[in-house]
């Protein structure tokens, strides 16, 4: 990630306690929205405080930065921890639709 946090296109925030990390969230950023990597959270629970403040901190950033969107990204069909969480803030599902390429020419 080196190369896309060196341009200025993404970061971890990390909530510390003492000293000791007590959550962490990946996000890269580009054209005005700001992504939360999915996968990329330490802590499991849907209203976990540290968690919330981070995302707090993060919001309050990103406004300043002229941000637009923030994509919680997409959550696996089975995981309802990840789906409360982004719920919780108001989030939107919407179906992903894709198509896969491949085969013969």
């Amino acid at each position: 990630f080196a190369h896309l946090f060196d341009r200025g296109l993404g970061f971890v925030a990390i909530v510390r306690n003492r000293g000791r990390a007590v959550d962490a969230m990946l996000f890269t950023t580009f054209n005005r929205v700001l992504t939360c990597n999915p996968g990329a959270c330490m802590s499991a629970t849907p209203r976990d405080p540290p968690r919330d403040l981070l995302l707090v901190e993060i919001i309050r950033w990103a406004c300043a930065a002229g941000t637009r969107t923030l994509e919680l990204g997409r959550t696996l069909a089975d995981d309802e921890q990840a789906r409360a969480f982004k719920l919780s803030w108001g989030a939107e599902e919407r179906p992903l639709e894709y198509h896969e390429l491949g085969g013969t020419a």
